[in-house]
């Protein structure tokens, strides 16, 4: 899904001047990919082999899913998708995982020069604009975050269009979730599902969309 613009304003959202309300998630893609380089040019070497909440995967991995995932051609995200739905050898998951570990394999310095080149040309317009794109970057965004207790600041309009756009095609489970809750972010003015309200914060709100932690406690 490419364009979330009929979906705003979020609920749960004041009434504000939507006159900038923007089609290009470029700019948003940018700006927290920038924050993403930033933290990680700040890690001590040890920590890049920190683990993530993605099973297998390191801080490393992360990164090098970034600077795979952002350059990638729209093609080859799509044969990798026929081959895995034919029956290929290797699941969506795992070309995922192959492709995003030979990006990793670059140098430290390599891997930083390539992820702050992407965030320049996003904020250039430069690039896809997309919100698949957005949704990678604030997903490794928060994961980071928490894997590594640092805060990389997501800016609410970005987690906001990210978790609208995952309701609309989450897997079963989570969808049968959002039919009886309604998730609200308390730090972001968005909400998504329907039913009694649920609190948490934007980040526990969308690594629960995406699989990678339990439903907020809320």
């Amino acid at each position: 899904m490419s364009d979330l613009s009929g979906y705003l304003p979020f609920s749960q959202r004041p009434r504000r001047d939507e006159s900038k309300v923007s089609r290009d998630w470029r700019p948003l893609t940018g700006q927290t990919l920038a924050n993403i380089v930033h933290l990680l040019e700040a890690l001590e070497p040890e920590s890049w082999h920190a683990p993530t909440l993605r099973a297998d995967w390191t801080v490393r991995d992360v990164a090098g899913h970034l600077a795979w995932r952002l350059t990638v051609g729209r093609r080859e995200l799509l044969r990798d998708r026929v081959v895995s739905a034919a029956g290929g050898d290797l699941s969506a998951d795992l070309l995922d995982g192959r492709r995003s570990r030979e990006a990793a394999s670059q140098s430290i310095p390599t891997l930083l020069s390539t992820l702050r080149a992407l965030a320049d040309a996003r904020l250039a317009l430069v690039g896809r604009g997309g919100v698949r794109d957005l949704g990678d970057v604030v997903v490794c965004a928060f994961d980071l975050s928490k894997s590594l207790d640092r805060a990389v600041e997501v800016p609410p309009i970005a987690s906001g269009a990210v978790a609208l756009a995952r309701q609309l095609i989450a897997p079963p489970g989570i969808t049968a979730v959002l039919r009886g809750r309604t998730l609200i972010a308390m730090d972001a003015e968005w909400s998504v599902g329907r039913g009694p309200e649920l609190l948490g914060s934007a980040q526990s709100i969308v690594l629960f969309l995406f699989g990678r932690a339990g439903l907020p406690p809320g």
